[in-house]
Formats: structure tokens, sequence, C-alpha cells
């Protein structure tokens, strides 16, 4: 065995060759390398032995023969955006390949899709690209493909591993608009991905595996093609809160009006919402999400499952404004709209020309999930705008399951018992009191549920499309996400929101919560809800076997693994790779 330091120079001076990429070694007093090495969940904390920022496919190929080469001392590890919930991404004693500066972002217009002869305009992306980089420009092409609702997460990791997002019910999970790949092998082999590839091939069951089957596992991809859709002409965000106070802008000025709740039990809340997700059910309804937080529990109290526990729907519609009311009068009654807020995003005139609600139209990111420190904020105008999520990095734990595909011939679906348990899981003597649990703490526990049926899954056919996808849980109602999340004091710049003295005494005060927030997770992980099953790889949770993740598709995706991906190795391995 050579000595590691020697092996880190002699690596080294092979990459000055090819481009001279930017390298940062691990040393005590570098700053720059201090906040590199730190991934999204701050949780982790590790100390690569190299950054390499990637430039280009041939430095991506020399590391792998390098690595091939010395098998035993080298361990790789491959960073997009750097929001893998469990750290995988990163390590210490690893080379890192970051690719955040492998980010070109093309769009090419018609573009003639061969199964349906459809014209369409293609997505040329590199795996670091963030959605807000990418957005800006699908927007000003009047295209998107299915994104994610945090700013800074890039499309590699996203994609691979399935993708759920507000344009899930449209549209699908990201994988299954994947239509192409660039992709390095274990040997250091250079592919090109096309989704005319035929399928049983080694190019197509690669391209298959990316298309749902986790990061990490099958090579090393350095470029994505996407086949995007177009923007609908009308369309809006919202959102509508329950049992909480909710804002509203007064009639001038910048003023806000705070209202009584409206209140629902949280079970009738999740029962209305699963109404408006239906597979062939209000096809405007793009994409949604419940957000339903947690609440403490005294000890020797049991859950009750009438609690009316704060909920949040989020929603993107396309349709008109009426259209939009309509659907939320229908589904949630006339009370739901008291608190419903909205934003116009986008319309088409008459004579084809765009006009945006706001000076420069951007399909803005929803703070769907995670609170915000200053959460009410208006515009100029007073309009109670839904804020953007800053996705600031913080250290937080999670957990996933999903709800049992729906079977008419079935008596023991899904039931008013399943969803009480699921009210019930929410309630523990773990969750710290309100005033404990306040924002400006940074403690935060709740579920977001994920709707996943819609239009799109409800008509896919397996075999039908030449490509399909090994995301396996296509026939699943929706996704189930346990989060706890503290110490949230940055911003997507990671500067604090806080000041320094602020920031110690909030971590201070809620030190003593956090041991028992994980712990409700990991008792949520375990909770007896009938009729839900499997877990999902983008919300990771090292506890759950890999199997659980990958399913139906688990023993085809380590046939491509063995067979294809050309890493006797295994330089692609971390727990939750499909080896």
């Amino acid at each position: 065995m050579k000595d590691a330091n020697a092996l880190i120079t002699e690596l080294k001076e092979k990459l000055t060759r090819i481009g001279d990429p930017e390298i940062l070694e691990d040393c005590t007093d570098s700053k720059e390398y201090a906040q590199s090495r730190l991934v999204f969940n701050r949780k982790f904390e590790f100390r690569p032995s190299l950054i390499v920022y990637i430039e280009s496919t041939d430095q991506v190929k020399a590391i792998i023969c390098f690595a091939n080469d010395h098998p035993t001392e080298i361990i790789l590890r491959f960073r997009s955006g750097g929001h893998d919930h469990e750290g995988e991404c990163s390590g210490t004693n690893t080379v890192l390949l970051d690719f955040s500066k492998l980010s070109g972002i093309v769009i090419e217009e018609a573009q003639v899709f061969e199964p349906t002869k459809e014209v369409y305009k293609k997505l040329t992306v590199g795996p670091g690209a963030r959605f807000n980089k990418i957005k800006p420009v699908m927007d000003a092409a009047g295209v998107g493909i299915p994104h994610g609702t945090c700013q800074t997460v890039a499309i590699g990791g996203f994609t691979f591993g399935g993708g759920w997002g507000p344009w899930t019910r449209l549209h699908g999970m990201a994988c299954e608009s994947l239509i192409g790949a660039t992709i390095v092998l274990g040997n250091g082999e250079c592919h090109k991905l096309w989704y005319t590839d035929d399928p049983e091939s080694q190019k197509g069951r690669l391209l298959w595996a990316l298309r749902g089957g986790g990061g990490m596992s099958y090579g090393v991809v350095t470029e994505l093609v996407f086949k995007t859709f177009e923007l609908p002409d009308v369309s809006f965000s919202f959102n509508i809160k329950f049992n909480q106070p909710y804002s509203l802008p007064f009639q001038e000025g910048n003023k806000i009006k705070m209202e009584a709740p409206i209140e629902m039990k949280a079970v009738e809340v999740v029962k209305l919402w699963e109404k408006a997700i239906a597979p062939h059910a209000f096809p405007n309804l793009i994409g949604t999400n419940l957000k339903v937080e947690t609440a403490h529990l005294e000890a020797g109290d049991r859950p009750d499952p009438n609690a009316f526990l704060k909920c949040q729907i989020n929603g993107y519609f396309g349709g008109t404004e009426i259209e939009l009311r309509s659907f939320i009068e229908e589904i949630l009654g006339p009370k739901a709209l008291k608190s419903l807020t909205l934003k116009q995003d986008r319309i088409t005139e008459v004579n084809g020309e765009v006009r945006n609600f706001s000076p420069a139209y951007d399909w803005h990111f929803e703070s769907w999930d995670r609170k915000v420190i200053n959460e009410e904020q208006n515009d100029e105008k007073g309009m109670n705008e839904i804020k953007l999520d800053p996705d600031g990095p913080a250290p937080h734990k999670i957990t996933s399951r999903f709800v049992d595909a729906i079977c008419e011939h079935r008596t023991d679906n899904w039931s008013d018992a399943s969803r009480e348990a699921l009210i019930c899981s929410l309630q523990s003597n773990k969750i710290p009191v309100t005033k404990d649990a306040e924002m400006k703490h940074g403690l935060h526990t709740y579920i977001t549920l994920g709707a996943i049926s819609g239009k799109f899954y409800s008509d896919y056919l397996e075999g039908e499309e030449a490509i399909g996808s090994a995301f396996p849980y296509k026939k699943r109602p929706f996704t189930i996400q346990y989060q706890a999340w503290w110490n949230q004091f940055l911003d997507l710049d990671e500067k604090y929101c806080l000041t320094d003295e602020q920031v110690e005494k909030e971590m201070l005060i809620n030190r003593p919560f956090v041991n028992r927030a994980q712990d409700w997770i990991e008792a949520s992980r375990d909770y007896t809800i009938p009729h839900t099953s499997g877990a999902f790889i983008s919300f990771k949770d090292s506890s759950i076997p890999t199997s659980t993740y990958f399913s139906t598709s688990y023993d085809a995706l380590i046939d491509v693994k063995v067979k294809c991906s050309k890493d006797p190795n295994l330089l692609f391995r971390t727990r939750k790779t499909i080896l």
C-alpha cells in the first residue's frame, strides 16, 4: 500500500494536466476548505482528504482510473448539491468530487420525441446545477420539468432518487422526464445514454436505473437531458391554513390583520386533501402537499385521533382564480376560502403575450415544509405572498413511508383507522411544549404528505413507454415524510438570520429537546399505521433497509449494477447504494 499523502500528491499532479481543476486539501488553517467540506445536513461533520471541483468528464475518468489503481486506499464520494439527508455525498478521508462547477444549462427548441412525434424543448444540464439557477432559464423559455421546492437542491441527486415536487400529479417524478445522460462507468468508460437505446441493452438498462434507482450506484453522471413541458397559460400558487391564526392584508398599506383560526380536526383535513388528489380528480391541481405539525403530549396521556393539529395545504393550480376558488370551495368548503393565500404566477393574453404578476416572471419556490423566521412578509402593494423558501442548511433527521396503493376490489385499504393512527403518531411526550418549540429556537417537528396520484401515474402503463423507470412507488397515493429540524439559523447563503449572541442563546434553549426530537423520528419509523409501507430514497434514513427503498425494482437494479456499471471494485458505494 502506498502512503496516503503520496497518493493524494500523485492524484493532484495528474489533475493539473487535465484542466487543472480547483482542489481543496484537508488542512486546519484553510477557511475555504472549512466551509467547502460542509454538507446541507449540519448534523454531520466530515473531512474529505481532497475536494475536487470537477469541470469536465475527462477529469472524472482520470479520478476513477486512479481509484481503480488503488481501490483499497482511495474512497470516492460524489456531491451535486450536498442535500443527501444522511450525508452520504461526503465522508472523512475520501476524495470528494464536487460538481457545482459542472452546471451548464442549455435549452434547445424543435426537438422531436420519437415515441409520440411530439415537438418539445430539450433541457441539457450539468449535475451540479441548482434549481434556483435552472428555473429562470426554463421560465424564460416557457417550459418546465418536475422540479422540487427547495432552491439550493441540485438536479443530479434529486432526479436519480425519483424527484418528488409540485408537478408530480401532472408530470410524474423528475426521473420520468430524464431522456438522456452522459455517464462514466466504474472502469472509466464514458457512454452517452439516450431514450431510444434498446431497453435490454447495457445503455438502455443504465438509463432505466438512473430514472429513480438512486444515485451513486451505477456510474458518475456528468450531464443530464430532460424532455420539458410547456408551462400553463394561467397559474397560481396557494396555501390554506387550519387550526392556526392567519394573516390578511388591510385594504391599504402594508399592515396585516391576524384572523382567528379555521378549526377542523386534522384527520378531517387529511380526508379532504385526499379527495383533492384522487387519481382522476381535478386535473388543474398540478401538485400539492399537506403539512401537519406535531403536538406535545403529557406523560401518561394518550394521543387523540381527533386532535386539532396545525395544518397547511399548499399547491400549484393551472387555471383562473375563479376556477381555483371554486375548486377550494368544492373540496374544503367556504370556510377555507377565508384563509386562502394565493399568488398569480403568469397569464398568457389572447394575443399570446405573457403578462406577469411581478416585474420578472419566476415560477417561485414555496416554503412548503420548513418554517422560516419572520415568515409573514408582504410586498410593497400589501399582498400577502407565500414566502420563498430560503432553504438554509441545518441539522435534521427524517424518515418516510408511503400509503399503500388503493385497490377497488379490496375492503382493507387505507381508511379512517389509518388516518387516525397517522394523527396519533404526531402526538408524543418527546415533542416539546409550544413555548419551547417556538421557531426562534430553531426546533421544528412535523410531517408532510406529498401527492403522487394524479393524471400522470393514473395513466401510466408499465411497458408502454420504451424506457420505463426504476421508481417503484408509482401507484402510491402519497408520501409521508416525518421531519425534525433544529438550529435553523442559516439562510441559503449560509449567513446567520440572528446575531451571534442570539444564535448562542437559542442553541442552548433548544438543546434539551434535540435528542427527544430525534427519538420521536425513530419511534415514528416503526409506528403502526395500517396500510403503509416502503420508504423514499430521496428522504433517506440510514436505518431503513436498502431493499425497502427500491422495493419491486431492487433485484433488477442489483442486476444492472453487477452487469452494466463495470465497477468490480465497487468504487460507487455508500451505505445506501444498491450494493
